[in-house]
């Protein structure tokens, strides 16, 4: 559980010992230099998957000029990387529907479905696969032991 692993993977069964302030110590407790080295690695294995797997992200990264290989530093991230706005979401799934072409995973593996209310315009839809859903329930228990935990002290 100490590792970062892209599409994440989480066993069920895990859960930190009962003591332990952390969810992952190794990665709760590293010196902002590794942090930072583990961040901009995943960043790049991120930004490869979408660049490869959504049409959406490849058109809208080559137009602004950036290729996931250009990412060097955190800095890159932050200046290299064009802001997606929700307008440019909606405009992809208008063309490309249900979901847009910003889906990284196949139709066939959406395993839940999200969406806006729809207040500020048309309501928007996200398909999440079971990866996903498996990462997003591991962030929620990470916090949830964290309130626990700051609860406790």
């Amino acid at each position: 559980m100490e590792y970062w692993s892209f599409p994440p993977s989480y066993p069920d069964d895990y859960f930190p010992e009962a003591s332990s302030r952390y969810w992952f110590k190794k990665r709760e407790t590293m010196p902002p230099s590794e942090r930072e080295a583990a961040i901009l690695e995943r960043l790049k294995v991120v930004c490869r998957y979408a660049y490869d797997n959504a049409p959406f992200y490849r058109r809208r990264w080559d137009e602004a000029g950036f290729h996931p290989d250009h990412l060097k530093s955190l800095e890159d991230f932050e200046s290299k990387v064009p802001v997606i706005t929700k307008q440019e979401l909606r405009q992809s799934q208008a063309e490309a529907p249900p979901f847009g072409d910003y889906l990284c995973i196949p139709d066939s593996e959406v395993f839940h479905i999200h969406g806006t209310s729809g207040t500020t315009g048309r309501p928007t839809a996200f398909a999440i696969g079971r990866n996903d859903w498996t990462a997003i329930a591991n962030a929620h228990a990470r916090i949830m032991w964290l309130w626990v935990c700051a609860q406790a002290t």
